[in-house]
């Protein structure tokens, strides 16, 4: 097992101990209550929440959809995502960023570090980790910095979130030429503000009341939050935690964790590797297993964590293919569409809306498709993002849409 070590503000790291519970599996299958739309939130990141999830916030028509605007993206940057949030939407890739009003006039250009970019309409800033290594808040309004945060140490930043006063913030070290050995390192930051910011002359936080870290000897990390719980998998676990990352249980079994997901139920849904082969679990907070599906090779190796619908099918989205289960891990139906696989996500009313290739694609409950918008302009390269109000917003390589009925 992974050696998991904590370290508050500049205190010795202390040996983390928490109680090992084997992953079981078992053969129950209960029915769930459907997940309840959110109120008033957009996407504001990618997969759309900070479950990763890929849950929408409104339905999607299959039909009645028209270009409300079109914006350009940054020259020589290709998109990866966009984001959206307020009154702002952003779109990221390649070490470059764009903030745009919710009508498409641009605000302001910018470059971030190896992270992706967060926004948060409640406080008026977006969030993400900057050229020099630090956790910057921006804000919405203009796009200006407001402040920045020490983040963990690392070379890309896999997860951003704040809850309330409290950044936490992931980091892991990648293959690096001058470093032969392969990546060792993994730490899960928590830094809480003062409700009274002061900076210093480069405009760092100098008066955090809380800084923490866990530091895990591991290249592997992944990350997702439920409200105030964190639940960060490594080789051979996955740990449940609040935000003030005191793990409480570590799930134990032969495992290496691709990504994970979770549910309004704390259910946890993870892509894992054991040995040569590809598997998805459905696991409980207490260590029960209650799916355990291979992947096909032919599907490909997934390029998002499993999308959970608000029925709780569960959908593994691959460069070439979409594939449904049941939340008791039975297939449902799959699909290769034209074109590569940029992402999906899933409404309300069960659709998973799909960027392929050229095409904006629905697809309903049985797996039919129909085509929403096509682009005359390249292909569309971004997960699908939407409003509280249920405009999309896409990407190609040049420009930036919005999509309204």
């Amino acid at each position: 097992m992974i050696e998991v070590t904590r370290q508050v503000a500049l205190l010795p790291p202390q040996p983390v101990t928490v109680p090992g519970l084997p992953i079981r599996s078992v053969d129950v299958r209960l029915p769930l209550p459907a997940a309840p739309a959110p109120k008033g939130a957009g996407c504001p990141r990618v997969y759309c929440n900070d479950a990763l999830n890929s849950r929408l916030p409104a339905a999607v028509a299959t039909e009645g959809w028209k270009v409300r605007w079109r914006a350009p993206a940054v020259p020589d940057f290709t998109p990866a995502a966009v984001v959206q949030d307020g009154d702002r939407v952003l779109l990221y890739g390649g070490g470059s960023w764009r903030l745009y009003g919710v009508q498409g006039k641009t605000l302001k250009d910018g470059r971030n570090g190896a992270s992706g970019l967060v926004l948060d309409a409640a406080n008026g800033l977006f969030y993400f980790v900057n050229l020099n290594g630090f956790l910057a808040a921006h804000r919405l309004m203009d796009g200006a910095e407001e402040y920045a945060v020490n983040a963990a140490p690392g070379d890309a930043w896999p997860f951003i979130a704040r809850r309330g006063n409290r950044f936490i913030d992931a980091a892991v070290d990648l293959p690096q030429p001058y470093r032969p050995e392969p990546p060792s390192r993994s730490i899960l930051q928590h830094a809480d503000l003062d409700a009274k910011i002061e900076l210093d002359p480069v405009k760092v936080v100098s008066n955090l009341t809380a800084l923490a870290t866990l530091q895990m000897k591991t290249g592997t990390l992944s990350v997702a939050l439920r409200g105030d719980d964190v639940v960060f998998a490594v080789p051979g676990s996955v740990f449940l935690s609040s935000s003030d990352l005191k793990p409480r249980a570590a799930l134990q079994a032969d495992f290496i964790p691709r990504s994970l997901s979770l549910d309004e139920l704390g259910r946890i849904h993870l892509v894992v590797a054991i040995g040569d082969r590809l598997e998805l679990w459905v696991l409980t907070p207490e260590g029960s297993r209650t799916v355990t599906r291979p992947i096909d090779r032919e599907y490909g190796t997934p390029i998002a964590p499993p999308a959970i619908g608000y029925d709780h099918a569960i959908h593994l989205i691959t460069a070439d293919a979409i594939v449904a289960f049941s939340a008791d891990g039975d297939p449902l139906w799959e699909r290769r569409p034209q074109g590569r696989i940029a992402g999906a996500g899933i409404s309300p009313d069960g659709h998973v809306l799909v960027t392929a290739g050229r095409d904006l694609q629905v697809y309903d409950g049985k797996g039919e498709r129909e085509v929403i918008f096509r682009s005359l302009e390249g292909s569309l390269i971004t997960p699908p993002a939407m409003s509280a109000s249920g405009e999309i917003f896409v990407a190609t390589a040049d420009a930036l849409y919005c999509l309204g009925r």
